[in-house]
């Protein structure tokens, strides 16, 4: 591997240091460092958070990390940091967010934003599945045997990618919706893709153009997908995946093919593939599986639960994204209380469903379950009242809703 000053690294070693650096930001951003002391101006220097799994260090200098890997056992210098950035960054672990297009300022910048593309938010978890454990491969060996020859990539690829790219009409790649919800989801991708691929010449190039095409891919197979073309938009699909496999929103959207289609453990499959690259909506497609299908209440709380808490770590300021993490973080309340009712938890499976009617109130299925809980607990009146709403805003095609609104017309009748 060589660094952006040409310089060959050895990969052993920028993993060692790699290692170092990720655990440090960990403990940074756990909290763990107040047990050090003079570390309020680090913190101050370092501008770190969650975005959903992923660890973004909005601002810092390699000083700094320097600083901190020292507070964390081992400093390493300003030149192993940025060789450690680099090799994450090579294996596509790390996102550069600097935005800068000078040369000099990207090779020999002391400042730097980034964004580290993690599973989970759990220190050890990260660790353990970036670097391995044990006998275990990790996520970079993984990376690292599947580019052996990364620094170049080949004219076979480039070839590759400038014919796909020629295929991307203007159109298709304008193509947005931002409302995501519990359906498909669809992919900003700007409208200049055409005068792009023209300069196809670098490995970053290559990406992005990748990055483009799995994009406008995903949302060719939505469209297909409602046009009843489903073996087409299976296949769009697919491609999105195999050209990046990181598009977490093409594994939810082939997810919800194959549950559509009854094979439930294939969907399961892709349902965790797309939570694990940090999408929450798939963690409530998990639950409900388990409920409905599985009948595994155990996994259905726990798989609720780990998208909860995805959402609390997600910061939203757009009120149109925002609308739809309350419809998803409601959902994910719904089927952790439909759980916990099936195990007889009645008491916390009827507070969840009063935190999910504050996000979602018009949502038939939450009544329904709401009113038997209220039954099992003999607060008669207020079931009844449930089961009022439930045939109030209840939706026979909602395939969820439609069983209870027999039960709310028996109760009723």
């Amino acid at each position: 591997m060589q660094n952006q000053r040409g310089r060959h690294l050895s990969w052993k070693k920028c993993k060692e240091n790699a290692r170092l650096l990720v655990k440090a930001l960990h403990i940074l951003i756990d909290g763990d460092l107040d047990k050090f002391k003079d570390c309020d101006c680090l913190k101050k220097n370092i501008d770190i958070d969650w975005e959903g799994t992923n660890l973004w260090v909005k601002k810092t200098r390699l000083r700094d990390l320097a600083e901190l890997t020292q507070k964390c056992g081992r400093k390493l210098e300003t030149e192993e940091i940025r060789d450690a950035i680099h090799g994450l960054k090579k294996l596509e672990i790390l996102e550069d967010k600097r935005g800068a297009n000078n040369s000099k300022t990207i090779t020999g910048s002391d400042k730097w934003c980034f964004m580290l593309k993690l599973p989970h938010i759990d220190k050890q978890e990260n660790l353990d599945w970036l670097f391995g454990i044990e006998n275990k491969q990790g996520e970079w060996e993984r990376r690292r045997n599947e580019k052996p020859n990364s620094d170049k990539p080949t004219q076979a690829k480039q070839t590759e990618l400038a014919e796909f790219a020629s295929t991307i009409t203007a159109g298709e790649a304008s193509n947005y919706n931002a409302t995501k919800n519990l359906g498909e989801f669809n992919q900003e991708t700007p409208p200049d893709l055409a005068t792009f691929t023209n300069s196809i010449t670098s490995q970053a190039a290559s990406d992005r153009v990748t990055n483009k095409g799995a994009i406008a891919a995903n949302n060719r197979g939505i469209q297909l997908k409602k046009e009843s073309e489903f073996v087409e938009a299976r296949k769009q699909f697919e491609l999105a995946i195999k050209l990046n496999p990181d598009n977490a929103a093409s594994y939810y959207n082939l997810a919800e093919m194959y549950e559509d289609a009854e094979q439930f453990d294939s969907a399961i499959k892709l349902y965790r593939d797309a939570a694990f690259r940090g999408f929450a909506a798939a963690y409530c497609k998990l639950a409900r599986l388990y409920v409905i299908e599985y009948k595994d209440w155990t996994k259905a709380v726990e798989k609720s639960r780990l998208g909860l808490q995805l959402i609390e770590n997600e910061r939203v300021e757009d009120d149109r994204i925002l609308k739809s993490v309350s419809i998803v973080k409601s959902a994910l309340l719904i089927y952790q209380a439909w759980a916990w009712k099936e195990q007889g938890r009645w008491q916390e499976a009827l507070a969840k469903l009063q935190a999910a009617v504050k996000l979602e109130s018009d949502r038939g299925l939450t009544y329904g379950i709401m009113a038997e809980v209220l039954e099992n607990l003999g607060k008669k009146a207020e079931a009844l009242a449930a089961w009022k709403n439930c045939l109030a805003y209840a939706r026979s095609e909602e395939r969820d809703e439609d069983i209870w609104i027999g039960k709310a017309r028996q109760r009723l009748g």
